[in-house]
């Protein structure tokens, strides 16, 4: 009788308890809010806690990113650090192609080469990156109803405080095109640091300085200027002439295309045809040489000029494909070495603690796990 009365009067308690406690939402529901706050996962291991990642992405990163960008922005367009043009012989073949115009005349004009190099790159890394995210999970939801689902294919969620949870597509996206921009303007930077600091004059730079051949420094052998001061052409395109090596456009398109042939190459797995992603990867390859090839033909840079470009451009998309994003590659929890369920079977939490984690280790008799849900 006593041992009935004493199982009464605990199942009354434990009921009490549980009626007093907050309705926990299922891991498995979405939570209100911004499009970058999701569903919490099922696995635990599809889940990272971080609450650096948007400080150092809001303190550290984007500092970064915009000095990069100033950086660019005074090189480009204002004279901070003019060129220093090299000394010229005033009857050099070598300098005397005829003077192909302005940019805008170009093969390659400056609208069409941004068109090429940040528009296409940046929308096909969207649209590869949202038709990867919503066919995973198609494949994911198939794969759930046959069994376990590998975990080194999946893109963990970001956990920042106790209210945030960043979507893989949303961080994949970020990543990738801030990546790129990144690469972009320190390839513009290199491009044109370089050019201030060779002075290096463009096929045709006689034709825009228009030396004055009855000068004393023309006249005489061996006939040879120090400077642009024997020059009687516009200032602007004497200078702009002398800024050849290496050629900022070939930088630009190389960098480009190539961050984004290896991109194509390098994400996923490949299905089906294994002829389509080498194919589109050439194509953006060949684009690049032709913008080089038109410079050429043109006059506006030297071969060399071109090839220097190449060097800068394709160095940097290779350093940055290669040491910043990993290739492309999916960050999961298989990648971290070691099991994320060890230690936590029975819990009922889409994010549990191990026991080596949890503050209740080294009490007796207790084997508790701690879960972060969302409190409705």
């Amino acid at each position: 009788m006593n041992d009935m009365v004493v199982v009464i009067l605990q199942d009354a308690d434990h009921r009490a308890a549980s009626l007093s406690r907050p309705v926990l939402r299922h891991p498995s529901t979405t939570v209100p809010g911004p499009l970058w706050v999701v569903a919490m996962p099922r696995d635990p291991c599809d889940v990272q806690k971080s609450n650096s990642i948007l400080p150092c992405f809001i303190f550290v990163e984007m500092v970064v990113m915009a000095a990069v960008v100033m950086a660019a922005y005074y090189l480009e367009f204002t004279d901070t650090l003019p060129a220093r043009p090299q000394g010229f012989f005033c009857r050099s073949p070598g300098l005397a192609r005829p003077d192909p115009g302005p940019e805008q005349a170009s093969a390659v004009p400056p609208a069409l080469l941004l068109a090429l190099s940040i528009g296409l790159p940046a929308a096909l890394m969207f649209v590869g990156e949202v038709s990867s995210h919503v066919f995973s999970n198609w494949g994911d939801r198939g794969k759930r109803k046959g069994g376990r689902i590998s975990r080194g294919t999946r893109e963990r969620t970001i956990v920042t405080g106790d209210c945030c949870y960043i979507n893989p597509l949303v961080r994949r996206l970020v990543r990738f095109l801030g990546v790129f921009a990144f690469g972009y303007f320190s390839t513009v930077v290199f491009a044109n640091v370089c050019q201030v600091v060779t002075g290096s004059l463009a096929p045709h730079f006689l034709s825009v300085c228009r030396p004055n051949l009855s000068a004393v420094v023309c006249r005489d052998p061996p006939a040879f200027a120090p400077g642009p001061s024997a020059c009687s052409g516009q200032p602007g395109r004497v200078a702009m002439a002398a800024r050849s090596f290496p050629c900022k456009e070939a930088a630009i398109a190389m960098y480009s295309a190539l961050f984004t042939a290896l991109y194509i190459t390098g994400v996923g797995t490949p299905r089906g045809s294994r002829l389509l992603r080498p194919s589109l990867g050439l194509v953006a390859l060949g684009l690049a040489a032709v913008c080089g090839a038109a410079r050429v033909a043109e006059c506006r840079n030297h071969w060399q000029d071109v090839a220097g470009g190449f060097v800068i451009g394709g160095g940097i998309a290779i350093f940055l494909v290669r040491c910043v994003v990993d290739g492309f590659q999916v960050q999961s929890a298989a990648a971290d070495g070691h099991d994320c369920r060890q230690g936590n079977q029975g819990s009922s939490g889409f994010l549990s603690l191990s026991r080596g984690d949890s503050p209740l280790r080294g009490r007796p008799g207790q084997n508790h796990s701690t879960s972060i849900t969302e409190v409705t």
